[in-house]
């Protein structure tokens, strides 16, 4: 719809651990964990006035494919009829590590164990990916 810009900032997903993954008929859900920004800590451990961020949540409305560190495929987008079994659970509990643009179409996201999910935007009707992050609001 609107190809990722060269300049994209997606910093804050950075560090976070993803904690959910959703799919429905026309997008992938992810949720990137909230951070802790503050608090105190009692001698026994426990954490006292917490003060949080909040979660990251992604929609993938495009194409995605799923490779690993060696570059093969792992998962890809397809129509749900042709689809024998989702292999994107791989990535739950993974930080991410690294984002790029690696084309006005291509946004690649690096995670833990060498994983790199990439997210394309082919399509000039829809929406191809929706971060919402606090006020943040990104629409490609």
């Amino acid at each position: 719809m609107h190809r990722f810009s060269p300049n994209l900032d997606l910093s804050y997903l950075i560090g976070r651990e993803l904690t959910f993954i959703g799919i429905d008929q026309h997008q992938l859900y992810l949720t990137l964990n909230a951070e802790i920004l503050s608090a105190d800590r009692r001698e026994s451990g426990i954490l006292d006035n917490v003060v949080m961020d909040s979660d990251v949540h992604i929609g993938i409305g495009g194409s995605w494919r799923l490779a690993a560190g060696s570059g093969s495929l792992i998962d890809e987008s397809m129509e749900h009829a042709d689809r024998q079994s989702y292999q994107i659970h791989l990535l739950l509990g993974l930080k991410l590590l690294s984002y790029s643009v690696a084309s006005p179409t291509t946004l690649d996201m690096k995670f833990e164990g060498g994983f790199c999910l990439s997210i394309i935007d082919d399509s000039d009707m829809y929406e191809s990916l929706n971060v919402d992050y606090g006020d943040t609001h990104i629409v490609v």
